[in-house]
């Protein structure tokens, strides 16, 4: 029984099934996050694998990604290595892409919060992103932006004004103001 056992586990395990799952999970999500980050960048950056022929390259982290830019020699880098529009952009991507994922078996992620970020974006990422936020909302009952950046703020509706007064917080309906 003993045997049994240990070979179950092998096959189960760590090593097994559980990082096949892992790996055909990684490879939907980095295909999703292309399709967003493709969006974002005007098809300029792309995730692939390190070793894009080896997708099951055994690495403990997961989404062990590199980032290949075609307009600056089209050389894969590493995340950390790019700039810090570029990061938020792969973030975002990443981070719709784990909610489409999950939603692909009727779960549905219900909000989407976004906290600043928008500022290391020119006006052409901008409204890339503004775009591809209205598409996600049609995906999600409902997105969370955090910006200080009124130009960002004002393309969606229902804004709302945080402001100190007195030692608490006052929220106002931007349109309301």
């Amino acid at each position: 029984m003993q045997h049994l056992y240990a070979i179950l586990a092998k096959h189960l395990g760590k090593n097994g099934l559980q990082l096949h799952l892992l790996r055909r999970a990684e490879r939907a999500i980095v295909e999703f996050a292309n399709q967003t980050l493709s969006g974002l960048s005007h098809g300029r950056v792309r995730l692939e694998w390190p070793h894009e022929s080896d997708a099951q390259a055994q690495t403990d982290k997961a989404l062990d990604v590199v980032v290949r830019d075609r307009e600056i020699g089209n050389c894969a880098v590493a995340i950390g290595s790019v700039s810090g529009s570029q990061k938020f952009r792969i973030a975002i991507s990443l981070a719709m892409a784990i909610g489409r994922y999950m939603s692909r078996d009727g779960r549905h992620p219900e909000s989407v919060i976004i906290d600043e970020g928008f500022g290391g974006l020119d006006k052409a990422g901008r409204d890339d992103m503004i775009q591809e936020l209205r598409a996600l909302g049609e995906h999600v009952a409902r997105i969370i932006l955090v910006s200080h950046q009124e130009e960002f703020a004002d393309a969606f509706p229902n804004r709302y004004r945080f402001k100190l007064v007195s030692g608490s917080s006052r929220v106002t309906l931007m349109d309301e103001e």
